[in-house]
């Protein structure tokens, strides 16, 4: 194992995942598949396709499901899914592998133009959507657990994490909205709160920390210093 942490680099990740199934089995594979898995989720952001494409469906798949994932937003993996799927069915590839590849987008944390496009793909059951966008968010975290989980949304299709991966993870991020505390219009003072609590969620939801601070709730000198 060693000898192969030497070898493995952003480069030859790929390679090795491709190699290691054929030529090794038993824990030492395993063993180098999760050292390479870690590489290619640290860096899948600067992977071209054709890369992933030398990568075995079973171990891309593992690696498109994970947490830590490294993408700005869930509309790349969608990206890299596409463009890896019609290469799978290019080549003949089982329509199981295809949709192995594409259970492992979120798709509840799409952008609604992205929503559009999934539902353009056949591959892709029109209720996945539904589920994943409308239930997911508001809902499905006590679907999933409890005595009887939801395991399955549709054409034993299994329902996914109930959130989307971790852009935000470890940052903490003050939402500043000003509210003057002397303010007479409640109904502009409840307007900002409720806008800065979204924004709030939001980031939460997507694994940082928010810290809500109301500008006018500083002193004259603070107010100042941030000017």
């Amino acid at each position: 194992v060693e000898g192969i942490n030497e070898l493995l680099s952003v480069t030859s990740a790929p390679k090795i995942l491709a190699d290691t199934g054929a030529l090794l089995g038993g824990a030492l594979a395993e063993q180098i598949q999760r050292a390479s898995q870690d590489v290619v989720a640290e860096n899948f952001d600067a992977y071209p396709v054709e890369e992933l494409q030398r990568i075995p469906t079973s171990q891309l798949v593992q690696i498109l499901r994970r947490d830590d994932l490294s993408v700005v937003h869930e509309n790349e993996v969608f990206d890299r899914v596409i463009a890896l799927a019609e290469h799978l069915a290019e080549e003949g590839g089982c329509a199981e592998d295809v949709a192995q590849l594409w259970q492992a987008v979120r798709f509840g944390a799409l952008s609604n133009s992205y929503v559009i496009k999934a539902a353009h793909v056949e591959a892709i059951p029109k209720m996945v959507l539904i589920w994943a966008k409308v239930l997911h968010r508001k809902c499905g975290s006590s679907l999933l657990q409890g005595p009887n989980p939801k395991t399955s949304v549709a054409d034993d299709w299994p329902a996914g994490p109930p959130r989307p991966r971790k852009p935000f993870k470890d940052l903490v991020c003050a939402v500043m909205y000003s509210v003057d505390t002397e303010a007479r219009n409640d109904q502009d003072v409840e307007r900002n709160i409720t806008a800065a609590t979204l924004v709030a969620e939001e980031i939460e939801f997507l694994g940082g920390r928010a810290i809500l601070e109301n500008i006018f709730a500083r002193s004259p000198t603070a107010r100042e210093s941030a000017d």
